[in-house]
C-alpha cells in the first residue's frame, strides 16, 4: 500500500511558507501578506516584523469575561453534544463553588478557579507575527475548516475565538491586531456564513460576553487568503 502524503495543514503549510518569510521576506513582509488580504478593514500598518512564532502553538487562555459570562447563561448554552445538558448543569448549577468562581472571574482572576467551572479551553494560533504596531494571528487550513463550536456552546466558533485572542494579546502590548485565515480550497458554506456574518455584524453568537463596540471593531479585522496567492507573491518560496 503506497504511503499516505502529509495533508496536516500545520506541517505542509505553516511551517515552511512562514518560515521561508521569516528567513528570507525582509522587515516588511506582514505589510505585503496584509496587501493580499481580502475583506481587513484596517488603516493602520503592521510595521516591521517583531517575531514569528509557529514552531510552538501560541496559546491563549479563555477571559475571565468569557468564563463569568458562560457560568452566569449555563442555562442558555446548548452543548456540542446535546446529550451532555445534564453533565453541564451538574457542572455549574450544582457546584457549590459557583458562586465564589464567579464573583472571582469578574474581578478578573482566573488562577484557582475549579477545573468544572472552566467551560473553554484555550486557542492555538498556528502562527503568529508580532509586528511593531500590531499582532496578526494566522489560522491556516488545508483539508480542514473552521470549528463551529466549541464542547459547551455551539455557537462559540472558531473565528470568535481566535480573533478575540489576538485582541487580548495586543491589549497587553498596545498595539492593533487582525486574523487571517488562509485557506487552501474554497470556503465551506458554514465558513462562508461565519465570516459575512461578523463583517456585517448580523451575526455576533461567538461574542455575546462583548460590547457592541469591541464587535465593531471585530469586525474591520477578519481577513482571508490563500496559500496560493503568497506563493505567486514570494515566488522564490
Amino acid at each position: 500500500m503506497p504511503a499516505q502524503s502529509d495533508e496536516n495543514s500545520k506541517r505542509t503549510r505553516v511551517k515552511p511558507i512562514f518560515h521561508w518569510l521569516k528567513q528570507n521576506g525582509g522587515d516588511m513582509w506582514p505589510t505585503r501578506l496584509l496587501q493580499l488580504t481580502e475583506g481587513l478593514r484596517i488603516s493602520s500598518s503592521p510595521g516591521r516584523v517583531v517575531s514569528v512564532n509557529f514552531e510552538k502553538e501560541i496559546t491563549v487562555p479563555a477571559s475571565p469575561q468569557r468564563l463569568a459570562w458562560m457560568i452566569e447563561n449555563v442555562s442558555r448554552l446548548v452543548p456540542r453534544d446535546a446529550r451532555r445538558w445534564r453533565e453541564l448543569r451538574h457542572r455549574v448549577l450544582d457546584n457549590s463553588e459557583r458562586d465564589d468562581a464567579l464573583r472571582r472571574l469578574k474581578q478578573g482572576e482566573v488562577k484557582g478557579i475549579p477545573r468544572l467551572l472552566i467551560l473553554e479551553g484555550p486557542s492555538h494560533a498556528d502562527c503568529l507575527i508580532e509586528c511593531e504596531q500590531m499582532i496578526v494571528w494566522i489560522e491556516g487550513k488545508r483539508n480542514d475548516w473552521l470549528a463551529p463550536s466549541t464542547t459547551w456552546d455551539v455557537a462559540r466558533d472558531q473565528v470568535a475565538r481566535d480573533l478575540e485572542s489576538a485582541w487580548l494579546l495586543a491589549q497587553r502590548q498596545k498595539k492593533d491586531y487582525c486574523l487571517l485565515i488562509i485557506h487552501e480550497h474554497p470556503l465551506k458554506h458554514h465558513e462562508e456564513q461565519l465570516i459575512n456574518g461578523y463583517r456585517a455584524g448580523t451575526w455576533n453568537g461567538g461574542w455575546p460576553h462583548l460590547d457592541e463596540k469591541t464587535r465593531r471593531k471585530f469586525s474591520h479585522r477578519i481577513g482571508t487568503l490563500t496559500w496560493s496567492s503568497i506563493v505567486a507573491e514570494w515566488r522564490g518560496m
